[in-house]
């Protein structure tokens, strides 16, 4: 059994069928199906632009039309000697400026065919329909970019048609025309034998692994019988790649591509066979965008909106926008009530939220919104205290002062400043207080100050210079002399004996003071001589009548004036009293001591 013979039988089990997932799609042809979802989406928004509804539905329901009839019908239509100009492959393919490369037809072009014709007549529509759209300039480009790259694949895809069925003609001349000492060999590689479960382009598919079948067929004419004979020579790679797998390159694919190819790149020379990725230039895709452009084959201009530094060479991504503008790419202008730099500032002040996008400048001039002050640009909020139109109201009788600077609510809802009656707003004021009074009824005092003046409202002292006596100083004076203690700013002790003294004058209401003090306020201490409680007590018996003024006892305790007992206090007197008698007694008594202490002198000096 030869191969031949296997192979047919092969192919009779194996029976081809239809294809489903387009595997290997080429990148013209996938090119141009995305050309029709762009332009699908660009009619889309020519809505929100203002244009109707119907129309919009319109231009989309042809579209639809042209994609179905590119991909199944207008290859049908196509032969040399059609009388439709797109239709006629020999006045198509011709350029009369260069003479091997052109032709002329025999027959006039003067049919027309309403689908052919709306192919150009819907792109004429949607690109009138679209310059008639008020946008800024950013999203101009967008817009003209997105419309410009369809139309140009679009068109692509149309004449690709026309080529693959020009081709096939050709083909099929070559074999009407082949001698018997000629051959046409066609080499390729065929589709992976398993299927796959979605689209992919030629880029996508390119050496991917699988079970590749490489076919060569070889047609020759048989100079005998003049028909024509079919050889084809299959190669089953098992595990293996149409040429190199993905991103690498070289004799046995050791090398990485560019990695800013679209796709593979080519085997020898490194170079990106589809292009490079967004943003990337040159053969080997190894070129940035210059500043100011972006994206595919840097066609795309960065927006004028972006700030300082230029966009992402890839994305068109600013790093921060211009005043007035916001977004990805600077291209979305402020919403309502912002503005600035990346629209970040709000102007929130003026009437309605509407100011200049730019500099934030009202729009109305006539004033500002309750809570701000008025001006130009209204960004000056009211400060504490004051609220309403131009902040012209007061709630000073909120608590601390701190109310809505909108409508003049307490920001404390327990209360108010005394002074002032209990609400939402704390604004109408209490009766006045009588001299020495203040508070919500008045039923609080301000004893302390001087002359018993204060507030009405906080009880906050007239005269700040200082309090009355017995008080201690402070905005209130309303804390008293801690006990002891007494006069201005509480700054004098008393030492009373069991209770403390009056705080406002001293005087100890018990008449008596402590060891060591005495006087009305018991806060003097005990003059030189005297000791003890209230000072009653003397230490005369001291040298110089020096003694501690809380025990008596001598400062000097190297004796005692004359008549004193020695001791620490010196309060032994020495003398005794005697009798009024005679003199003659007193004598005889002097005289027998006089003699007592003479013969004891003696003794002693007897002894010795």
């Amino acid at each position: 059994m030869n191969w031949e013979t296997n192979t047919v039988q092969n192919l009779k089990v194996c029976a081809a069928s239809k294809q489903k997932a387009l595997q290997g799609l080429d990148n013209t042809t996938s090119g141009g199906m995305g050309a029709i979802d762009t332009l699908l989406k660009l009619v889309t928004k020519l809505e929100t632009f203002g244009i109707s509804h119907e129309s919009v539905e319109k231009l989309k329901d042809s579209l639809h039309v042209i994609n179905q009839f590119l991909k199944f019908e207008y290859k049908l239509h196509l032969n040399k000697l059609d009388g439709f100009t797109d239709h006629c492959t020999t006045y198509a393919l011709s350029d009369p400026s260069i003479p091997g490369f052109s032709s002329s037809c025999e027959h006039q072009h003067d049919a027309n065919y309403d689908k052919c014709s709306l192919v150009d007549n819907v792109l004429d529509l949607i690109t009138t329909e679209l310059s008639k759209v008020q946008v800024n300039e950013s999203v101009q480009d967008d817009i003209d970019f997105d419309l410009n790259s369809a139309t140009k694949n679009l068109l692509e895809w149309k004449r690709h048609l026309l080529r693959t069925v020009h081709q096939d003609a050709a083909r099929n001349d070559i074999l009407k025309n082949l001698t018997p000492n000629q051959s046409l060999i066609i080499m390729d590689w065929a589709m992976k034998f398993f299927p796959v479960q979605f689209r992919e382009t030629q880029s996508e598919f390119f050496g991917k692994k699988g079970l590749s079948w490489h076919i060569s067929c070889s047609v020759t004419r048989s100079a005998s019988s003049d028909e024509l004979d079919l050889n084809c020579y299959i190669h089953i790679l098992e595990n293996g790649t149409q040429g190199c797998p993905g991103g690498r390159y070289g004799v046995d694919c050791e090398n990485s591509c560019p990695q800013n190819c679209h796709g593979p790149c080519d085997l020898q020379h490194e170079n990106c066979l589809f292009g490079c990725l967004d943003g990337w230039l040159d053969q080997k895709c190894a070129t940035a965008c210059r500043d100011g452009t972006f994206g595919g084959n840097c066609l795309r201009k960065c927006s004028a909106n972006c700030i300082s530094d230029p966009c992402n060479h890839v994305t068109g991504e600013c790093e921060r926008c211009t005043n007035g503008w916001k977004g990805f790419n600077c291209t979305t202008e402020c919403s309502k009530g912002k503005f600035g730099l990346d629209c970040s500032e709000s102007c929130d002040g003026c009437i309605e939220s509407t100011c200049d996008r730019f500099n934030g400048e009202c729009v109305d001039n006539s004033g500002c919104k309750p809570g701000y002050e008025n001006g130009r640009y209204c960004n000056k909020t009211c400060s504490t205290g004051k609220y309403g139109l131009d902040c012209s109201e007061s709630c000073d009788g909120c608590i601390e002062s701190k109310c809505d600077r909108l409508n003049g609510d307490c920001f404390y809802s327990y209360g108010c400043k005394p002074g002032y009656e209990y609400g939402r707003y704390c604004n109408r004021t209490t009766p006045k207080c009588d001299k020495g009074k203040f508070g919500l009824y008045c039923n609080e005092s301000c004893d302390g100050c001087i002359e018993s003046i204060c507030n009405r409202c906080d009880g906050v002292c007239i005269d700040s210079s200082g309090c009355k006596p017995g008080y201690e100083y402070g905005p209130y004076c309303n804390k008293t002399c801690m006990n002891w203690h007494f006069g201005t700013n509480c700054t004098k002790i008393c030492y009373c004996l069991n209770n403390p003294c009056e705080k406002n004058s001293g005087i100890c209401s018990d008449g008596g003071c402590k060891k060591g003090w005495h006087g009305q306020s018991c806060d003097e201490e005990c003059s030189k001589g005297t000791f003890g409680l209230d000072c009653s007590e003397s230490c005369d018996g001291c040298i110089e009548s020096a003694c501690d003024r809380f025990n008596g006892e001598c400062v000097d305790s190297s004796g005692c004036k004359p008549g004193y007992e020695h001791g620490p206090y010196c309060n032994k007197n020495t003398q005794m009293s005697l009798p009024a008698s005679s003199g003659t007694a007193i004598r005889g008594g002097i005289s027998a001591a006089i003699m007592i202490i003479i013969i004891k002198i003696f003794e002693v000096n007897y002894v010795i």
